[in-house]
């Protein structure tokens, strides 16, 4: 599992991005030019997720990497004061 509580913040904010518009882990690994086991792995945080493939992914859903980043953050944030409350 990701370490990086940010990273692992985006990666659940990408999965939430393919859910809401419907589309297959397979569908964005073909788009980004990955084997579908590579992405559930990068998914799953057992490999490392790359800037690069982050990026492609991103791109993918329509999304740039501040948006996503900005949703992760928020995420984190509302995450925390739920904790706190």
């Amino acid at each position: 599992m990701e370490k990086d509580p940010l990273l692992r913040a985006v990666i659940v904010e990408l999965r939430a991005e393919m859910a809401r518009q419907k589309i297959s882990q397979r569908e964005v690994a073909n788009r980004i030019g990955v084997s579908a086991q590579y992405l559930s792995e990068l998914l799953n945080g057992t490999k490392r997720l790359r800037a690069a493939l982050l990026h492609k992914a991103a791109q993918t859903l329509g999304l740039d990497m501040e948006t996503l980043y900005a949703r992760a953050e928020a995420a984190m944030r509302a995450a925390e004061r739920e904790a706190a409350a």
